[in-house]
């Protein structure tokens, strides 16, 4: 318990949740529609199940760790960048303190979050295709769910956006599956 107590007192010191949210919404976005790219070129080009959940394991795997090292560097950089100024401004060393903690912790956070994110997102949509796989769907349902597991996860996005927004939840989420549709329509047209 005391451990949740101090992480929460961590992330309300730094900040972090409007970040880690952002993040969380960003790369959630971009894993599903990674995931629908490469579902629909492999619904197209006649690609085996196996095929399909190599592709999209090595995608999710390459999403998380070039997000976690990204959100790593840059956030560990602009956190230090912020503690520096606070020392400046206060004429004092923050080593050690509450700030310098939580700052670390948050760099934590966001890295774990945006690493994990698309991971999440990337496996939801895709889980009908391992099913298929142990062949408990055949491979069209498979395909059918995952492209509707994908625009529902798209508009659940959307929704949460609306709500953080303090907008029509609604108009969000369909401006959400409308780009999924869109994502769909460009892949169409490119294949």
């Amino acid at each position: 318990m005391k451990f949740i107590e101090v992480l929460n007192k961590y992330m309300e010191v730094s900040e972090v949740g409007e970040i880690a949210r952002r993040l969380f919404i960003m790369n959630g976005l971009d894993g599903i529609m990674t995931i629908l790219s490469i579902l629909i070129g492999s619904y197209i080009g006649k690609v085996s199940t196996e095929t399909i959940l190599r592709m999209v394991f090595g995608a999710s795997v390459a999403m998380s760790i070039s997000g976690a090292y990204g959100a790593f560097v840059s956030e560990r950089s602009e956190r230090k960048r912020h503690v520096k100024e606070l020392e400046k401004a206060l004429f004092s060393d923050l080593g050690g303190t509450i700030v310098e903690r939580a700052n670390r912790t948050a760099v934590m956070i966001v890295m774990i979050v945006d690493a994990m994110s698309p991971l999440i997102f990337s496996f939801i949509t895709i889980s009908p295709l391992i099913l298929s796989k142990l062949n408990f769907l055949s491979l069209q349902a498979a395909f059918n769910m995952s492209f509707i597991i994908g625009g529902i996860s798209l508009f659940v996005l959307g929704l949460l956006l609306g709500k953080i927004a303090h907008e029509h939840i609604l108009v969000h989420g369909l401006f959400m599956v409308v780009s999924g549709l869109f994502v769909a329509v460009v892949m169409f047209l490119l294949a």
